[in-house]
């Protein structure tokens, strides 16, 4: 039977947890409830303002590069912070599992190539050598978390790279990261009954449908599920070098405030926040419990 692709991308404020075993792995999403922004009395660190902190869980709908549709989560108050746990379910899906692309890189510090830099390790990972370099599960309260997303088929990669990051730590200096992934991508193929169809996998809230995402035929469709700020604040204009929003990991999941190690990142000639490579996605490589 003829297979078709749809391809997603996730945005914001995200932690990934790859659970299970062969053949049945899936992926655990847990998004950070920043409706309201930062927590008070945790400001950024350097002590730069806090610039458009509220971040607005949404589906955004690309066809050929373009806008096409726009879903903000937040006209269901009857499912978002009140259903947990919600899903992306495919329609026919090839494969019994959720799988990571590539082996990740070697070194953060080296220019991607064209053979590695849709590797999913670019991804900044929480609990790795590069960042805290231990199991977060006791400092961390996953019950702070607006929604967990399940996702059992396809392929995460990364979908757009950093530029090349500075890791500034809470009370001490600046030292040289590397390059990370700033939006992570998910391809999901589906088997369809003729190749006039598109593949689909509906967003559901609990067993209740909330989204069907297809593309049209003949448009070259991306799903941004998103957990970002809007694009420019209404009241005044982002600076450039605005601080980024890498703090509101510890203010919306870490338990002790501040935490006795905290991280941030900025970038060298960054565009003013919201900047996706300083409000990334990140993961949970350690961490054995569900979210």
């Amino acid at each position: 039977m003829p297979q078709k692709t749809v391809k997603i991308a996730f945005r914001g404020l995200m932690v990934l947890n790859y659970q299970g075993s062969a053949p049945n792995r899936f992926m655990e999403i847990g998004f950070l409830d920043a409706r309201a922004g930062s927590a008070q009395g945790n400001p950024p660190m350097g002590g730069m303002p806090d610039y458009s902190t509220i971040h607005i869980p949404r589906v955004l709908t690309m066809e050929n590069g373009v806008l096409a549709d726009l879903l903000d989560l937040r006209n269901r108050p009857d499912l978002l912070g009140v259903v947990r746990r919600w899903e992306l379910r495919a329609v026919n899906p090839v494969g019994s599992e959720a799988t990571l692309k590539g082996t990740g890189p070697a070194d953060r510090k080296q220019e991607p190539t064209d053979s590695n830099r849709e590797d999913f390790k670019w991804i900044v990972d929480l609990e790795g050598p590069d960042m805290h370099n231990k199991n977060l599960t006791a400092d961390i309260s996953t019950a702070r978390l607006l929604m967990v997303l399940i996702v059992r088929n396809g392929e995460f990669s990364t979908k757009l790279i950093s530029p090349f990051l500075n890791r500034e730590t809470l009370g001490g200096g600046t030292d040289p990261f590397g390059f990370a992934a700033a939006v992570t991508g998910l391809d999901i193929t589906c088997t369809v009954s003729n190749p006039n169809d598109e593949g689909a996998v509906d967003l559901l809230a609990g067993s209740t449908l909330v989204k069907r995402l297809q593309p049209k035929k003949g448009r070259d469709t991306v799903f941004e599920i998103s957990n970002a700020p809007p694009d420019v604040p209404a009241e005044a204009a982002n600076p450039i070098g605005a601080a980024g929003h890498f703090h509101m990991y510890y203010d919306k999941l870490f338990i002790n405030h501040p935490p006795d190690v905290q991280f941030d990142f900025e970038a060298i000639g960054s565009a003013p926040a919201p900047d996706p490579a300083l409000c990334g996605v990140t993961f949970l490589s350690q961490r054995t419990d569900g979210l």
